[in-house]
């Protein structure tokens, strides 16, 4: 292969070539470009910054090793050593200011020191000043702490895997797979007659994992003839197994010292309210409510 010199050239006369004479280097005023089928590829300035299918443009001295690539990508290091910095239509100007270099959204890796930080910028017009938010880092004894932001979980039955952690005999599951918290509306029902919610107060739930634990303050507004079993019906969740709750009671006819429990039943959505004296069960709290009466309980079971 011959190699041909000449003198000033151009991108479809490039100053060296080969057998292809738009193809090689042109050599200009502290700039090199190299050019293929008469087309510039890329480009080195005077300040060393190489461009890949740009010219390049802005970025400060504070800014070493700069590769910029199209659509406002760019590569880059920083003086001082242990920093690589990657920026998607973001650029640091001639000022060492950071700014868009188009219409948009921007966004930053930064590696420094050990660490991986993420930015992201809102949407901005080109060459006006660009705020970088710092949303995730890695810091260097391996903690990912979320800045700004949530940690969001996108696909149903993923979650936080503690499969690293020393487990239990009877242990099925290590994956912490949800969380949730709201409001529920509770309603009474009897074996016969009704009773009617007035109000009801701190109706919330907050569910972790498969454990659902729920709130209330239930007053009675009516009654008709109320008699039987007594069930607190609308729990959030359908339960997995039977669940502990706690009631307090106030308003209730005498109920000749029974005590007032209840439990949430297997398989539903509802908790039972009994009452229990020396160990004997009845099933006749319905018939002890009147109007004013008020339920305030808090019960904890599973999915």
């Amino acid at each position: 292969m011959a190699v041909k010199i000449r003198g000033t050239g151009n991108a479809a006369n490039p100053s060296i070539t080969g057998d292809d004479d738009d193809t090689g280097l042109v050599y200009g005023t502290n700039q090199i470009d190299f050019s293929t089928g008469g087309t510039t590829r890329a480009t080195v300035d005077s300040a060393g910054r190489l461009g890949l299918g740009v010219t390049p443009t802005d970025f400060h001295s504070n800014n070493t090793a700069v590769f910029q690539l199209k659509d406002g990508n760019s590569i880059f290091s920083r003086t001082g050593g242990q920093f690589l910095g990657i920026f998607q239509n973001i650029k640091y100007n001639s000022s060492d200011v950071s700014q868009y270099v188009a219409n948009g959204l921007g966004t930053a890796y930064f590696q420094a020191s050990g660490e991986h930080k993420f930015y992201t910028a809102a949407s901005g017009t080109a060459d006006n000043n660009a705020t970088l938010q710092q949303r995730v880092r890695i810091e260097s004894d391996g903690n990912l702490k979320i800045l700004d932001g949530d940690l969001v979980i996108g696909a149903s039955g993923h979650g936080i895997d503690f499969s690293d952690t020393s487990d239990a005999s009877g242990k099925s599951s290590e994956l912490l797979d949800d969380y949730e918290e709201g409001t529920w509306t509770p309603t009474l029902t009897c074996a016969s007659g009704t009773i009617t919610v007035g109000n009801h107060f701190h109706s919330e739930y907050t569910k972790v994992g498969r454990v659902v634990y729920v709130t209330s303050r239930i007053t009675v507004s009516a009654v008709s003839s109320p008699s039987g079993w007594l069930t607190i019906q609308g729990l959030p969740f359908t339960s997995g197994s039977f669940g502990a709750l706690s009631l307090t009671t106030t308003g209730l006819l005498d109920t000749d010292a029974k005590i007032p429990q209840g439990v949430v039943e297997y398989n539903n959505t509802f908790a039972y309210l009994r009452t229990f004296a020396d160990g004997i069960e009845s099933d006749n709290l319905a018939g002890y409510v009147q109007n004013g009466t008020a339920f305030i309980i808090s019960a904890c079971y599973n999915v």
